[in-house]
């Protein structure tokens, strides 16, 4: 039986024609002329032979008949070197796995990604299983069984132990071909590998953790705030202090909250990093508790920017110094004292009077 074959004439090296060779038979077209004319020139014409036969580029007449090219198509070496180099940018490889002949076909990035090369391996469903990871290779047996199975398309994201003993996160997809009768004849999909996302997020996901920790603990006041001054989020100590609830709290702006006398300076300081004068301020304030009292506080303020360098939302520390304002506040009284005894006493008139 003959199979068509779209004809392709193209300019390559020795290496590059090889490589193609191995390809296109992997996927399964069934038979390849090598014209003896030029080394350099790969030509894919409509065959019936079943045998590949590449030699030392000498021409060899494998196929009991061969058509004449049908069409001229782009240059393929060129499309597979395009496809690759975005692979390989993209970081996603692509794999094949002909059941019938349990032939199975990877891309360059696929290889990469496991960290062996085309000369030193050879893929095939028992070996590749050895590079999932043992904690993952049960789950993911099962999810690649049920797509064979079912004829649904399957998604798994799983780690690779590659061939130089790195761990690398990967997204896996796959799907079968089914053929007239319902069996599956072919199994292909892609790997990409997602080692630098998953670090990243688990990055953030700690540093996450770590702030909720911060928030969470009792010692300080912290809030985040909009642009707008509006409270996104704060946490217990900071409604303890203020005496109001969450609740409460939204609709309300830290300006609400601040004592007139104060507020004028806060918020020129927030204008001043709204408009990227600066980054952050600390200063001393009172706010005004739900009660009606006033709240002296320590307050350092910090924001965090957007890509376009506008101001996403503020952190606000704010911490409770009534105690250090009290003992101020006795220190001067006491001050006061001494100095009113002393100028009024024998001692301390005789002294002023001499001086």
């Amino acid at each position: 039986m003959t199979e068509s074959v779209w004809s392709v004439v193209v300019p390559c090296t020795a290496e590059q024609r090889d490589r193609l060779l191995r390809d296109l038979a992997q996927q399964g077209l069934q038979s390849f002329v090598l014209p003896g004319a030029a080394a350099s020139l790969l030509e894919v014409g409509t065959v019936s032979s079943t045998r590949l036969q590449s030699g030392s580029g000498r021409a060899e007449t494998i196929a009991e008949s061969a058509s004449p090219a049908r069409s001229a198509v782009p240059n393929y070496v060129e499309l597979v070197e395009k496809l690759n180099e975005a692979q390989r940018t993209a970081r996603i490889g692509s794999w094949d796995w002909d059941i019938g002949s349990d032939v199975v076909w990877w891309s360059d990035e696929t290889y990469r990604i496991f960290g062996v090369s085309r000369e030193s391996y050879v893929p095939t469903v028992e070996s590749n299983a050895s590079f999932v990871h043992p904690d993952d290779r049960a789950a993911f047996h099962r999810a690649a069984f049920l797509a064979l199975e079912t004829g649904q398309p399957f998604s798994f994201d799983l780690r690779v132990c590659a061939a130089d003993g790195s761990i690398k996160f990967c997204d896996f997809r796959g799907a079968a071909q089914r053929g007239e009768d319902g069996k599956a004849l072919r199994f292909g999909g892609t790997i990409a590998d997602i080692t630098e996302r998953t670090r990243s997020e688990e990055a953030l996901h700690e540093s996450s953790a770590r702030f909720q920790r911060l928030f969470g603990l009792p010692l300080i006041g912290v809030g985040l705030s909009s642009p707008t001054k509006g409270w996104l989020e704060v946490n217990d100590r900071l409604c303890q202090m203020l005496g109001y609830s969450r609740a409460e709290l939204q609709p309300l702006t830290w300006a609400d909250l601040t004592h007139p006398e104060d507020l004028e300076k806060d918020v020129a300081k927030f204008e001043s990093v709204v408009r990227g004068e600066i980054e952050g301020y600390t200063l001393e304030k009172r706010f005004v508790r739900k009660d009606g009292t006033p709240l002296p506080t320590e307050l350092s303020a910090g924001c965090v920017r957007k890509p376009d360098g506008s101001v996403d939302y503020f952190v606000a520390l704010v911490q409770d110094i009534s105690d250090r304002k009290r003992a101020e506040e006795d220190l001067r009284r006491s001050e006061e004292e001494f100095r009113y005894l002393f100028e009024n006493s024998v001692v301390g008139k005789t002294i002023t009077s001499l001086s």
